[in-house]
């Protein structure tokens, strides 16, 4: 996986401001890698799974346990006496080793180790979905920004044509409708602003939300340039190489290996088994101020024969696992070739809409001047303007949001292939 890359590349992308800069993509993501509660959890779950593995490996090792004692009572001896009161203290040293098991502790470990592997893979997994968020958040929060400049530059727009309808009517050239219906548009464009500084600020939330912060922190981010469009390629290449990179469908597969190892474990509850204990001791006696001393040794052998079928269960249990852990790993690869349809399609769609957008945006604001410039000559209805004027605001929105779903595209195709690599 090509996490630098991606960073380098995001961190040359992105544009900051001279004074007093804003943060970057790149400075944006370190954060969200450092601070988001899921990466931490990642962190803390392959902590775990890792002392999981040690705890496996420590059947292999000899148990060692002392046992101390201390006894005190009475006999009583009704017909001949006299009674005898007595304290006694013993400590015995204990020794317990699994000398053969047939495979159990060895599958025990394979199964931690796969599991450990699979933690891995998912922090690495939820590290990009961290990325691709601060990435979609990010580029959202850029098109609201847009959204703003275009609902104030509209803003103007209905001002003058306001203003050039108030003019026109005070020399008589105009009815009074035409400031009516121009203040009407005014009106109109001032709501469109306070809803695109509303959407900005839930945006700037959503934001800092996904690199852990509080919503109502307040962040600046520069501007990012639009890059080259990445080239196309083949779908069936593309599910190729999400085959091969996607480290969900990676710490899957070790689960499924986990999956085999417990089969391998309950296999081995049919087996014997052979122990070594030893354990020696001394005791005291307090009263008689005698010692004893005593030490055994043993060697057993353990064989199962019924235990009311528990073993026979545990094997049809760990079967079922295995079986459902191989179909939950059949679909994971069917959604991630639909994934990588879906986000390839919706990349080339959107790379072929923005020359179409950027034309739609550059004619109506021709358009716009054009008939404005025709109004102010007589020459031209109110109601015309106004429709250009819509068409303008709409054109001005429709390119940002085209754009902003490009950049959004590109991250998403990405991440569905597991490369997140800067196109």
């Amino acid at each position: 996986m090509s996490i630098k890359y991606f960073l380098l590349c995001c961190l040359l992308l992105a544009a900051p401001l001279a004074a007093d800069p804003p943060l970057t993509i790149a400075e944006m993501v370190d954060i969200a890698l450092k601070n988001h509660p899921s990466t931490r959890q990642a962190w803390w779950n392959a902590s775990r799974a890792a002392a999981v593995v040690g705890t496996a490996q420590s059947a292999y090792y000899p148990s060692v346990e002392v046992d101390a004692t201390i006894q005190n009572g009475r006999d009583f001896k009704f017909i001949n006496g006299p009674d005898v009161d007595y304290t006694i203290i013993g400590a015995d040293l204990i020794l317990n080793m699994m000398l053969l098991d047939f495979g159990e502790r060895g599958a025990n470990v394979k199964a931690a180790k796969m599991s450990l592997l699979a933690a891995n893979w998912q922090a690495d997994w939820n590290i990009q979905k961290v990325m691709v968020a601060v990435l979609e958040n990010a580029y959202m929060v850029l098109h609201a920004q847009e959204a703003v400049l275009a609902a104030q530059s509209s803003l103007q727009d209905a001002e003058k044509v306001l203003y050039t309808a108030r003019e026109l009517n005070r020399t008589g050239l105009t009815p009074i409708s035409d400031v009516y219906s121009s203040q009407s548009t005014l009106s109109q464009m001032k709501m469109d602003l306070t809803q695109q500084k509303s959407t900005l600020d839930i945006q700037k939330g959503k934001l800092a939300s996904s690199l852990g912060f509080s919503a109502d922190v307040q962040l600046d981010l520069a501007p990012v340039e639009l890059p080259q469009a990445p080239q196309q390629q083949q779908t069936d290449a593309l599910i190729d190489l999400a085959m091969r990179q996607r480290v969900d469908l990676m710490a899957k597969q070790a689960k499924l290996y986990e999956s085999y190892a417990y089969q391998d474990k309950a296999r081995s509850g049919y087996m014997p088994k052979v122990s070594f204990n030893g354990r020696g001791g001394a005791n005291h006696a307090l009263h008689d101020k005698t010692n004893a001393a005593q030490y055994r040794v043993a060697l057993n052998l353990e064989i199962p024969l019924f235990n009311g079928f528990e073993t026979v269960y545990n094997n049809r249990k760990a079967y079922a696992e295995t079986q459902m852990t191989q179909e939950e790993l059949s679909a994971l690869q069917l959604n991630i070739a639909l994934e990588v349809l879906t986000s390839s399609r919706t990349l080339e769609s959107y790379q072929e809409m923005l020359p179409d957008a950027e034309d739609n945006l550059n004619n109506a604001l021709k358009a716009y001047e054009s008939v404005l410039e025709k109004y102010r000559h007589g020459k031209e209805r109110i109601g015309e303007v106004s429709i250009a004027q819509r068409q303008l605001a709409a054109a001005r929105v429709r390119y940002s949001d085209v754009k902003t779903r490009l950049l959004v595209s590109i991250a998403n195709l990405a991440f569905a292939t597991g490369t997140l690599e800067c196109p």
